[in-house]
């Protein structure tokens, strides 16, 4: 798996690579998930799915509650 080059944008304050694509899997969800556009978002679901994304967005701390209620219609 590796992140488009339109989606590293998101992570401009850390640096990931292919091989942490798992390690990371959370953070890279609901940093993506709160930050992202429509172009990322569909990236997320295509590598996650929406049942990975649900959870990680649900015990984060890091996004808003708009994202959580988002995550939580869908």
């Amino acid at each position: 798996m590796i992140i488009p080059k339109t989606t590293k944008r998101l992570f401009w304050d850390a640096k990931i690579r292919s091989a942490d694509m798992n390690q990371y899997r959370d953070f890279i969800i609901t940093r993506v998930a709160d930050k992202g556009g429509l172009t990322d978002l569909r990236w997320l679901i295509k590598t996650y799915g929406k049942k990975d994304i649900k959870t990680a967005v649900k015990k984060s701390h890091n996004v808003s509650s708009k994202t959580k209620y988002f995550w939580n219609v869908i």
